[in-house]
């Protein structure tokens, strides 16, 4: 496996839709609701972020989004894995790969406490937990 981070770019758009739109994707980002293409390409294109594919072989496996924090040096991190893609470890590689994008900025992470699986996969890959409330666990690594 020979995974890589490719910026989004406008030819990756319906992807990123569909990715983005699907239930479970949705079921644990803070916005629920679907996007439209409009909507997409905002999303990907405006408010700092900086989205990648993670691609294996010609294949898409997922995306990693970083979106510079307003206040102090930190990216905030997250990660959507392929339905197809799911449950093979996926995440973690996908996850540990935002290092190499991150521009040495310390990575923070807001996860829906019932996410099971994100929060196993930001332990795996070294992020620490650094408070929780009702809804969110809050990861930092530097």
């Amino acid at each position: 496996m020979q995974l890589t981070l490719k910026p989004a770019t406008t030819a990756d758009l319906p992807l990123l839709q569909l990715w983005r739109n699907d239930p479970a994707v949705r079921a644990m980002s803070r916005l629920q609701h679907e996007f439209d293409a409009e909507a997409t390409r905002r999303w990907v294109f405006e408010g700092g972020r900086r989205l990648y594919l993670a691609w294996d072989d010609g294949r898409p496996l997922g995306f990693v989004s970083l979106e510079q924090r307003r206040q102090g040096p930190e990216c905030e991190v997250s990660i959507a894995v392929a339905p197809e893609m799911r449950g093979l470890g996926m995440g973690s590689k996908i996850l540990a790969m935002a290092d190499k994008v991150a521009s040495g900025a310390p990575l923070v992470a807001q996860v829906r406490i019932e996410n099971i699986a994100s929060l196993a996969t930001f332990r795996v890959v070294g992020y620490v937990e650094t408070s929780r409330d009702d809804s969110y666990v809050y990861f930092r690594k530097e």
